[in-house]
C-alpha cells in the first residue's frame, strides 16, 4: 500500500513498506499542472483522485497522473462523496455530480450564488449557501429553508407553562418605562418554534390559566388572556389597578399579579 500527501509544491507518494522519515523515499509529482499547491486528494471507488483548482481532477494510474477531460472546471472545488455518486462544487455557481468522473449532471439554480457546503441527506440535498442561507433541493429546483427561531432576540423572561417554553420578548428597561413593543410570544413546543400574536405589547410575564390557555400581563396594556378562542384583554391599560404589571402566577386561590408600585 500507498500513502498519497497534497502539498504546497504538488504531491507526494510513499509505500507504506517503506523508510518514510527518510525524504528521499517520497516518490514526487510536481511538475506540469502538479508544480502548484495541491488542495485536495481523495480515494473514490479505489481510485486516488487529486483535485487542483483551476485545472480539474485527475486519476492516478500506477505511474502517472491523467486529466478527467470530460468533467468541468472549476476555479475553486470541495469534494463531497454520497453512496455512489460524487458532488464536486465550487465558486462557479454550479454543483457537479458524477458517479464514474466521465459522465456528470451539472445542477444550477439562481439561488446557488456561493455554495459553501453539500450534504445529502436521505436522498435530499442541501446546501449552505453564503448569500442566500440553507437550501434545499425539492424537485428541479432549490427552496430557502428558514429555521424556526423566537419571534425576537431579545428575551425579557422565559418560563415553562403547560408543558412548553414560553418566551416574552417585552418587559421594561432600568428607569422603568416599557421596553420593546412587539405583541407577540414565543413558544417552544416539540423542538418547534412558533408565534402567538397578542393584542399587548411590553410584556412582562405569562402563566398558565384555569384550562390550557396562558395569561399574559404587559407593563402598559394591562392583562390579557390566550387561548383556542383568541385573545382577550381581560384588564386594561385604563385600569389603575393593573397598570405597569411586572410579574404574574395562577395559584390555587386564584391569579396574583404584582404591578409597579402595588401587589394585588
Amino acid at each position: 500500500g500507498s500513502v498519497y500527501l497534497a502539498s504546497t509544491q504538488g504531491i507526494l507518494k510513499g509505500k507504506l513498506g517503506n523508510n518514510l522519515l527518510d525524504f528521499n523515499e517520497w516518490q514526487r509529482f510536481d511538475t506540469g499542472d502538479f508544480g502548484r499547491n495541491i488542495q485536495l486528494i481523495a480515494v473514490h471507488n479505489n481510485k486516488v483522485i487529486a483535485v487542483l483548482d483551476g485545472f480539474g481532477l485527475y486519476q492516478f494510474n500506477g505511474t502517472d497522473w491523467q486529466k478527467f477531460v470530460n468533467l468541468p472546471v472549476l476555479t475553486t472545488y470541495a469534494f463531497v462523496r454520497s453512496g455512489n455518486a460524487t458532488f464536486l462544487y465550487g465558486a462557479n455557481q454550479r454543483i457537479i455530480e458524477t458517479s464514474d468522473f466521465i459522465s456528470f449532471h451539472e445542477i444550477t439554480d439562481p439561488l446557488l450564488s456561493n455554495v459553501q457546503d453539500l450534504l445529502v441527506v436521505n436522498a435530499s440535498k442541501w446546501v449552505a449557501d453564503a448569500f442566500n442561507g440553507l437550501l434545499k433541493q425539492g424537485g428541479d429546483s432549490w427552496q430557502v429553508t428558514i429555521p424556526t427561531g423566537p419571534a425576537s432576540p431579545f428575551f425579557f423572561r422565559t418560563k415553562y407553562v403547560n408543558e412548553k417554553i414560553v418566551t416574552v420578548h417585552g418587559g421594561f428597561n432600568q428607569q422603568f418605562s416599557g421596553s420593546n413593543a412587539l405583541k407577540a410570544i414565543s413558544i417552544f413546543d416539540e423542538g418547534l418554534w412558533s408565534e402567538q400574536n397578542t393584542s399587548i405589547d411590553f410584556i412582562t410575564d405569562v402563566s398558565e390559566d384555569f384550562a390550557n390557555g396562558l395569561f399574559a400581563s404587559s407593563f402598559a396594556g394591562g392583562l390579557a388572556k390566550i387561548d383556542e378562542n383568541g385573545v382577550t384583554v381581560i384588564l386594561d391599560e385604563n385600569n389603575p389597578v393593573v397598570q405597569k404589571i411586572t410579574s404574574i402566577k395562577k395559584t390555587r386561590d386564584g391569579l396574583w399579579m404584582a404591578s409597579y408600585g402595588t401587589v394585588n
